[in-house]
């Protein structure tokens, strides 16, 4: 389903009507939102966010609506305004009047005969190559024609294809006018017929955009309305939004600024250190927001080359280094493609809109800074063998990126390149590994070290949760030289919310799934969930499901408590949380200090909420060094799992997730509990 939402979207990507690229960009925010949210993303879905410039595109969309006036003052016939004896020029101002844009509109493209073949294309089959974009380019024809388009769209409503009928929903919500009855109770019916509807995303997405544009728009009438048309609209929203409600999981409802709320000051540092060159090692636990952080950095510093690589499907694999390599390479090549205004990806297809002649066309789509370029000329490289050793390809790598660099600078970005390697840790070498495998690391980290070091055309980020790839100097194969980017990395850590940040998330939240959390509730979830957002949003979501269907969206702390006293009752995701995403790493890395420390908290916090270094140090000895300990205190505070508070001249220790706490506790048996008290 995501795939197809994207691919709808991608439909109006090279369209050159300004309402297009409006619904393109509001279109892809809640998609980029979902997108977020997965925790194995593959590359193609990373890419995807950094192939339009959105910025080029509105400009040009403002371009295309002069032009398209312009064409339309053009073709005007003004002798029979002249024989009424009105000036030209005045008939020229009263045009520009926007209660004469819709006459502009239908005038220009003469709209109403087009009414039946764009309904027809609403209808097309789904097997049908290419049909997502024929739908939504018929679906948004319609609501640019506007009321002459309602009679035909209602009569939609009441066809077999699904599809068809959700677009027709779509559009008539747009129109407005005469649509309220007919769309309430076609959501209503689908409801009551489909227990699983198939296009669950798509009716999502009409119920949500409906009521804020309908209750808009009635806003700015409300005192020219009669009470029974009143009534009408009250009902209306009132249903709207119990259908969102029913509908949405919050994961998905939640957008753009809210999975990324919070993060802004860390955007702006590693934007800063990336502009010059330094390498950067983000790490933090599973779910923390580290995808979405590459993902926001890739859309703000999209002025640069980006290149984002999951590593994970390089995990196990004895050679990776060639087809590492040749991935970088193809992005960046696709790029400068994508980015010459007569490749296949260009933003605009000026020649195939029928408002402009070819002279304008021809006059838009020049642009001086491509003019080096000639797209057949662009190198089409052959791609490194897979089986060969990435230390034979060094060379030749580094001299198909000093290729590269110019065009990328012709097609109009700056260097640095940017490098964002996510999940690091699948292909560090372990005990384990082979001496071949700890080679391609070296090899391929090595020549991406010498691009940002030495030739300055290469920034490298790397992603994980543990920062290892930047601590560990030596391999333990044999005969294999050290790590090259040892201590090469500037770490930073994501860190949990701030009690305000978390309100504000969950303020949000409450507001696109028409509930309020009181402020003792708020408080609440903050301090089980210890500022984690991925905890936050599933405490705040088990209380949506639970608690505001029973107090009419109002969600306070009195009727939350028992949720909160025991979350893991009526939420496997969190359960699995804990399990899977905290304790199997630790257990897997054979993280023991780590492990004991967690223990050695929980079981001790309700007669010492607070431990001293020192007091932790004397019971972990001498099971584990002082050293030891330190490293485990430093990652668990990094991470946000520990609290630590400096009192006086001594550090204090506390768990700073209770959630954390209470699943731990359902782990031991009451001995092993008591083993490890103070």
């Amino acid at each position: 389903m995501l795939e197809v939402s994207w691919r709808l979207n991608q439909s109006l990507i090279n369209d050159s009507y300004l309402i297009s690229q409006v619904v393109f960009l509001n279109m892809g925010r809640y998609s980029t939102g979902v997108i977020r949210k997965l925790e194995y993303l593959p590359v193609k879905w990373q890419q995807r966010l950094l192939e339009h410039d959105y910025h080029k595109s509105m400009l040009t969309s403002l371009e295309t609506e002069f032009v398209y006036r312009f064409n339309f003052m053009q073709n005007l016939h003004l002798y029979p305004f002249e024989k009424l004896g009105v000036e030209v020029d005045l008939w020229s101002s009263l045009l520009q009047l926007p209660i004469l844009k819709p006459y502009r509109r239908f005038s220009a493209i003469g709209s109403e005969t087009a009414i039946p073949a764009l309904i027809d294309a609403l209808n097309i089959e789904d097997n049908y190559d290419g049909y997502e974009v024929v739908r939504l380019r018929a679906t948004f024809a319609l609501i640019e024609i506007g009321l002459p388009a309602v009679p035909e769209l209602i009569e939609t409503l009441k066809v077999d294809n699904l599809s068809a009928r959700y677009s027709a929903c779509l559009a008539l919500s747009e129109i407005w006018l005469s649509a309220l009855d007919d769309l309430t109770g076609e959501l209503e019916r689908e409801l009551e017929k489909l227990e699983n509807p198939p296009n669950l995303e798509l009716i999502r997405t009409n119920a949500a955009c409906v009521a804020p544009k309908i209750a808009k728009k009635y806003q700015s009438q409300a005192e020219s309305l009669s009470m029974s048309d009143l009534e009408k609209v009250i009902s209306y929203l009132k249903t709207t939004q119990n259908t969102i409600s029913s509908l949405s999981n919050i994961e998905t409802a939640i957008g753009d600024t809210l999975s990324f709320f919070g993060r802004v000051e860390l955007l702006n540092r590693l934007e800063e250190e990336l502009r010059r060159n330094q390498g950067i090692g983000l790490f933090g636990l599973r779910k923390s927001g580290k995808t979405s952080i590459l993902l926001q950095l890739s859309f703000a510093m999209r002025q640069h080359p980006v290149v984002h690589i999951d590593l994970q499907r390089y995990g196990g694999k004895q050679r990776y280094g060639a087809e590492l390599l040749n991935q970088i390479l193809q992005q960046l090549i696709k790029l400068v493609n994508e980015h010459h205004p007569q490749s296949k990806g260009s933003n605009f297809n000026w020649v195939r809109s029928r408002h402009f002649s070819a002279r304008s066309a021809k006059a838009l789509t020049t642009n001086a800074q491509f003019s080096d370029i000639n797209p057949k000329s662009t190198p089409i490289f052959k791609p490194f063998p897979q089986d060969s050793p990435a230390s034979d390809l060094i060379s030749e790598f580094i001299q198909r990126i000093n290729t590269l660099s110019p065009l990328l600078q012709a097609a109009g970005y700056h260097l640095p390149i940017l490098c964002f390697l996510d999940e690091i840790e699948r292909i560090m070498p372990t005990k384990t590994d082979t001496k071949e495998r700890a080679e391609e690391f070296n090899a391929c980290f090595g020549v991406l070290r010498l691009l940002s070091q030495e030739q300055r055309q290469l920034s490298l980020l790397v992603a994980d949760v543990h920062a290892d790839c930047n601590r560990i100097n030596q391999w333990q194969q044999p005969d294999v030289p050290t790590n090259p980017v040892f201590s090469f990395f500037k770490e930073y850590f994501v860190s949990p919310f701030s009690q305000s940040e978390t309100t504000r998330m969950l303020t949000d939240i409450g507001e696109l799934m028409g509930v309020t959390f009181d402020q003792d509730t708020q408080i609440a979830i903050h301090r089980e969930s210890g500022g984690h957002p991925f905890i936050a949003r599933q405490l705040a979501s088990l209380l949506c499901k639970k608690v505001a269907p029973e107090n009419k969206g109002e969600i306070n702390l009195s009727a939350a408590q028992r949720y909160l006293n025991k979350p893991f009752t009526y939420s496997g995701v969190l359960k699995d949380y804990f399990s899977q995403n905290i304790w199997a790493d630790l257990d897997k890395r054979n993280f023991t200090c780590a492990i004991a420390l967690l223990k050695l908290l929980t079981c001790t916090q309700e007669t010492q909420p607070q431990i001293t270094e020192e007091a932790l140090f004397a019971r972990l000895n001498p099971e584990f060094t002082e050293s030891q300990c330190l490293d485990a205190l430093l990652w668990l505070e990094a991470v946000g799992l520990i609290h630590r508070d400096a009192i006086a001249d001594k550090d204090y220790y506390q768990l700073q997730v209770p959630l954390l706490s209470r699943w731990l506790r359902m782990q031991m048996k009451p001995e092993e509990m008591q083993q490890w008290q103070l």
